[in-house]
């Protein structure tokens, strides 16, 4: 278990709650706390987050909870991925199942929310291609399996949360929106990656406004954030590939402004770097960019 000597990682106080999937370098998992905060305390993480909702029994959870409460480190997301929209009975509930489980997990860590995809009637991936995942029915479904899990955990403190996607049923603000108020649950929130609905040559070049809109749709319904960038590839296509944050176009003066507006203590999640070095300099970029906006992390 962690050392409660350590105290807080960054002090307590209003700034933005950076963090990143550091177990993409270090490898290691909240339930070794002692060692993820240590990886935390030297980057000045002040969240976390959770891929593998498999952490161990109730005490253990327990044990997990009150170390990063004591080190001032929140467990942003804890990720229930599986693929609630798998044509395959079998397969589908067992999806739901795992992120039945993922959510009360969540709750018991006192994590901000447990986050899957919306799903896709591709059985290779949730995140894959296919013509029916836009159809009625396909939301329907979203709307029903959410409803589901809701029903089952009962959370009282984590939200369940989606992360938009663009080949899945919630590919857009105004799909999310709706899907919100189809839900219509008090524990169902946004986990917002507005970098997902970059999916055209305006709205590429529009980040601002895109951003904007986000905000103003969702308002407090936003839990948590993720942190990358994008950059466009072929100009005969609308090709687009994620790249570190201030690598690309995305406007993040405007994004990480609109963050703290909305709450100073907001989870902020950098993800899908592999190496420590490619963190560091994310970090040394948001970082600054805080400080140009009247913001911190």
């Amino acid at each position: 278990m962690g050392d409660a000597r350590h105290g807080p990682i960054n002090g307590k106080g209003t700034a933005l709650r950076l963090g990143a999937t550091i177990h993409r370098f270090c490898g290691l998992r909240i339930d070794d706390p002692s060692a993820y905060l240590s990886v935390c305390r030297k980057f000045g993480f002040r969240a976390a987050t959770c891929p593998d909702h498999q952490l161990g029994d109730l005490a253990q959870l327990r044990a997990i909870r009150k170390d990063f409460s004591v080190a001032d480190v929140v467990i942003a997301e804890i990720g229930g991925w599986a693929n609630c929209l798998d044509p395959r009975t079998e397969e589908r509930q067992q999806a739901i199942a795992t992120v039945a489980e993922a959510l009360a997990v969540a709750d018991e860590l006192d994590a901000t929310c447990c986050i899957n995809i919306a799903g896709s009637y591709n059985t290779k991936s949730m995140y894959a291609p296919h013509p029916d995942n836009f159809s009625d029915d396909a939301f329907d479904a979203v709307v029903q399996w959410i409803q589901q899990v809701l029903h089952e955990v009962r959370p009282r403190r984590a939200k369940l949360t989606i992360e938009a996607m663009p080949w899945t049923p919630i590919c857009t603000p105004a799909k999310y929106q709706k899907l919100c108020e189809a839900v219509d649950h008090a524990a169902f929130a946004v986990h917002l990656d507005p970098f997902n609905f970059v999916t055209d040559a305006e709205v590429y070049f529009r980040t601002g406004a895109l951003i904007d809109h986000c905000f103003d749709l969702f308002g407090d319904r936003i839990v948590a954030c993720h942190a990358k960038d994008i950059w466009q590839l072929d100009p005969k296509t609308v090709q687009l590939t994620e790249v570190p944050p201030g690598k690309g176009i995305f406007d993040y003066r405007q994004f990480v402004r609109r963050v703290h507006q909305l709450s100073p203590e907001m989870p902020m999640v950098l993800e899908h770097l592999d190496t420590e070095l490619e963190y560091q300099q994310a970090t040394e970029f948001v970082r600054t960019v805080a400080v140009e906006v009247g913001a911190s992390c």
